[in-house]
């Protein structure tokens, strides 16, 4: 049966990553059905889970987020009057909040249950790995056709390609949605193996470490072939966040005990932590930037004729358009800031004119209400997502638990840092990160001893 699982969850995932490749090649939504048979299969998986046990329960966060859509839902209506605005904001593929949640939902479900049975399955692993190899290498094929069409439709005077038409927003959230399912199934690998040393071990690991790493940066290549720095900068920000709290607590067992004591916000907000943090974040950025203008000079891609690098004239227009916004926001805010109204920039200073901040956004188009409904959901999230979930687990188990934990909150702060100063509320990829990171729904069996 947990064979089965294997086969059936990464046929699953592959699915799900087909749609997304396959829509970064085009800039309209396509092969929806594949998306179809995602959630079929995610919704099966849903549905044994909770018939397989004893109890489920709800997150006291999840409440908060239910009354957060209803009432986003209501002000779109009240404000909008529109049922396409309203499906486009909540069900929409081009970012539907409520879909991309679900979404990332059932690929946390799915993980979720792989990490149940790695920690009590013997032999598990070794069948995990296989699959997991054979998931990288399908959807490195999947990545490498994109790239190519996308480069035989390149412009010849810069790095982008032909009828963009600005559209390239959800391609661009959908490579690092893309990346971010690969990262998380990586992270559970490394978590459970990190203390194995045989020698086929160390095998598999070199030989996913490669296909992660040819996997990121195709992915940052093709997000400027499309126009999105978006895709690019959150790439390399996720990997230099993983990896600089990876070897940080795997480096020093001390503090890897430590965090599984006392692992909360606070715990990473320590000078001692921090530090190190930086350190890590700067050797392995300079490390990276180095990677990528090797390999630019080896394929002749010239950097400064990316959006990245203003398209040859140093305008970095994605920053100064942001920046720009800024002044907008006393104005919309002051328009009605208890309740907001999901139309002001259109009543105010001319459609589109809105300020590109998550929370700048919430305070503005859904006011006071929302903002702080939002601000009382993610607070209770991540103090979720720091308790232990086993009350007697074997000391290994902890540190799995601990490294997953460590990563799903240093990745989605740095997700909410970059939408702080950079994005709309509906974007994908924040909404996606919280179903994958945030446990809404949790099962329990009569032999499972969680706590919350």
């Amino acid at each position: 049966m947990k064979f089965f699982y294997i086969i059936l969850s990464f046929m699953s995932l592959i699915i799900f990553d087909y749609y997304l490749t396959a829509n970064v090649g085009s800039f309209e939504s396509i092969m929806l059905h594949y998306l179809v048979i995602f959630i079929f299969f995610g919704t099966l998986f849903y549905v044994w889970r909770s018939l397989t046990s004893n109890f489920v329960y709800c997150r006291i966060s999840t409440w908060f987020l239910i009354f957060f859509w209803i009432y986003f839902s209501f002000r779109i209506a009240f404000d909008l009057d529109s049922f396409d605005t309203l499906k486009a904001y909540t069900v929409a593929t081009s970012g539907g909040i409520i879909l991309f949640y679900i979404l990332g939902m059932i690929v946390g479900n799915i993980l979720d249950q792989h990490i149940n049975y790695a920690l009590r399955t013997k032999n598990y692993i070794q069948h995990f790995t296989i699959f997991f190899i054979i998931y990288l290498i399908v959807t490195l094929a999947f990545q490498i056709n994109t790239y190519y069409v996308a480069i035989s439709n390149l412009r010849s005077d810069i790095f982008l390609i032909k009828d963009n038409d600005a559209m390239y927003q959800r391609p661009g959230d959908y490579i690092v949605i893309s990346f971010l399912i690969m990262l998380s199934i990586y992270v559970l690998y490394l978590s459970i193996t990190h203390q194995k040393k045989y020698f086929l071990k160390r095998i598999a690991d070199f030989i996913i470490f490669s296909l992660i790493f040819i996997h990121a940066l195709l992915l940052m290549f093709l997000s400027q072939i499309i126009g999105s720095n978006k895709g690019t900068v959150v790439i390399a920000g996720i990997i230099i966040t993983f990896y600089s709290g990876y070897l940080i607590i795997t480096k020093n067992s001390g503090i890897l005990l430590r965090f599984y004591k006392n692992f909360n916000i606070a715990s990473i907000l320590k000078i001692g932590f921090l530090y190190k943090f930086v350190v890590f974040s700067t050797a392995i950025l300079s490390l990276f930037a180095a990677i990528i203008f090797s390999i630019s000079w080896l394929i002749q891609v010239d950097l400064t004729l990316t959006r990245l690098g203003g398209y040859g004239s140093l305008d970095f227009s994605s920053m100064s358009s942001r920046v720009a916004l800024i002044n907008s926001f006393s104005t919309h805010f002051a328009w009605d800031p208890f309740f907001g109204d999901m139309n002001v920039d259109c009543k105010t200073t001319g459609c589109g004119s809105y300020i590109h901040s998550f929370f700048g956004s919430l305070l503005t188009h859904t006011g006071l209400i929302g903002f702080f409904t939002m601000c009382v959901y993610i607070f209770l999230a991540l103090k979720e997502l720091t308790k232990k979930r086993f009350i007697n687990p074997k000391l290994e188990n902890k540190k799995v638990l601990t490294i997953i934990n460590l990563y799903y909150m240093l990745s989605f702060l740095f997700i909410l840092f970059f939408a702080t100063i950079g994005t709309f509320i509906t974007w994908s990829v924040i909404w996606f990160s919280m179903g994958l990171f945030f446990k809404a729904i949790i099962f329990r069996k009569k032999n499972e001893q969680f706590t919350y």
